[in-house]
């Protein structure tokens, strides 16, 4: 009983460290994006939804503490969660201190900052594969009944048959009533 509750506590603490290092390589992601003139307005937008404020006014405030936007949005994500004042968090990011550092101090979880930053930017984990590009759409029905009387089927559309067949007698039956009148 007792290792067990060893063993679970050095996981949680290596998981937290995981999550230390994951939120401090997506902020930096999110300010590699919101530094490239094409993407600024994108990145400004998603964090004037994220913070409730209006684009100008959040404009203002990044150029006048200085900072890049993904810390301008943890600083923001940290002064809510902790209840700190907004001004203290972004003097606690000049001195140097690194996020997990400031959101350990401010006793915020890093890791659910960590997934802020993903849910509001769709950053990918650290090590993650990048996307090579966008999915193909899959056929529809029409295209996968023209496909099975052609001969030749795709594996795309046949692979989900089943499933979607299921899902149709479904709707079927409740546009029907469950096929009683």
């Amino acid at each position: 009983m007792r290792s067990a509750l060893v063993v679970a506590v050095l996981l949680l603490a290596a998981a937290t460290a995981v999550a230390a290092d994951d939120l401090d390589e997506r902020v930096e992601a999110v300010n590699r994006a919101g530094a490239a003139p094409a993407s600024e307005a994108a990145t400004v937008a998603t964090i004037a939804r994220a913070v409730d404020q209006e684009p100008a006014a959040l404009r203002a405030e990044q150029a006048r503490v200085g900072l890049p936007w993904g810390d301008v949005f943890v600083s923001h994500r940290i002064a809510t969660r902790g209840g700190h004042p907004l001004e203290k968090v972004f003097a606690a990011r000049k001195t140097g201190a690194s996020w997990t550092a400031i959101a350990e101090e401010a006793k915020v979880d890093a890791a659910s900052l960590a997934r802020d930053l993903t849910a509001a930017f769709q950053v990918p984990a650290p090590g993650a594969a990048a996307p090579t590009g966008a999915a193909a759409p899959k056929p529809g029905l029409a295209q996968r009944f023209l496909e099975l009387f052609r001969g030749a089927p795709s594996s795309d559309s046949t692979e989900d048959w089943e499933r979607t067949r299921a899902q149709e007698e479904i709707r079927d039956r409740i546009l029907r009533g469950d096929g009683r009148r």
